[in-house]
């Protein structure tokens, strides 16, 4: 791989107000399931597809319409035949979209804040104690599925990044470290990546 080291993933977060630039690396199934979206969905997906094959190009060294991706499902790339192909994962909530990129397998979760939910309820879901408030579920819960899509076979490094918009984690094996890249591939400064509880 180009530029992906063993010991480092690479994440991107942008939010998406409007549609991303083109639809030209989008495969035929995509462009029909993202055709039956509504607007807000339709753009959650295209950014989403975007940003991996971003990621992809970048750590690879290929061309981001060199990738492909199932229409439905978990984004799992295919790609030029023989290729070493990161591993990717994709989150989103509202107008925030994430992906990363790593050399083992990792998961990543992002939550929109302010937005109403019984609280109350995902606390009892997910086994917490009282009180129930919105920092302490959206921490509990961003770490769950975190874990849930690197495979919960562990052992994992959780990374908690975010700011009064949003709460994220970011499920990584021992020993890699996140860090931020812009759609060009290239470094920006993010939020800070926080160590979090396993």
């Amino acid at each position: 791989m180009v530029g992906l080291k063993p010991d480092e993933a690479w994440v991107v977060l942008v939010e998406a107000v409007d549609a991303p630039p083109g639809e030209a690396w989008l495969g035929e199934g995509e462009r029909r399931r993202m055709a039956g979206m509504p607007p807000g969905r339709a753009r959650q997906y295209q950014w989403g597809r975007r940003l991996l094959r971003l990621l992809l190009a970048r750590a690879t060294g290929y061309g981001p319409e060199c990738f492909a991706f199932p229409a439905e499902g978990p984004p799992v790339p295919q790609g030029p035949p023989g290729l070493l192909i990161p591993q990717v994962t994709l989150t989103h909530s509202g107008d925030f979209i994430a992906a990363a990129a790593g050399r083992e397998p990792l998961g990543l979760d992002v939550e929109r804040r302010g937005t109403r939910r019984d609280w109350a309820g995902l606390g009892r879901h997910l086994g917490l104690p009282e009180p129930w408030d919105e920092p302490t579920i959206l921490r509990a819960w961003t770490r769950r599925e975190a874990r849930f899509k690197a495979g919960e076979t562990g052992p994992w490094s959780l990374w908690r990044f975010g700011d009064r918009r949003f709460e994220a984690c970011l499920a990584l094996k021992a020993g890699v470290s996140p860090r931020w890249v812009g759609e060009d591939g290239g470094p920006i400064p993010g939020p800070d990546f926080r160590p979090g509880e396993p």
